[in-house]
């Protein structure tokens, strides 16, 4: 329910959001953020990719639970 309501507030569930502060995506992460929270594949990170709500979903909800930690 927690990862719900910050997109809902963050994004309104829009997954092609970008803020002014540029967080990107349903949980309005920023590129750094998700950087430290996604395992690299192939490439680096990129803006395009927060985008991707199952991307976005998977760092946001490390992040939030690594802030509870």
């Amino acid at each position: 329910f927690l990862v719900t309501a910050l997109m809902r507030e963050e994004s309104s569930f829009n997954p092609r959001a970008v803020s002014t502060s540029n967080a990107y995506g349903l949980m309005q992460l920023l590129l750094p953020t998700a950087s430290e929270q996604v395992d690299p594949q192939d490439r680096p990170l990129r803006p395009q990719d927060l985008f991707d709500p199952m991307l976005n979903i998977k760092a946001g909800s490390r992040y939030v639970a690594w802030l509870f930690n």
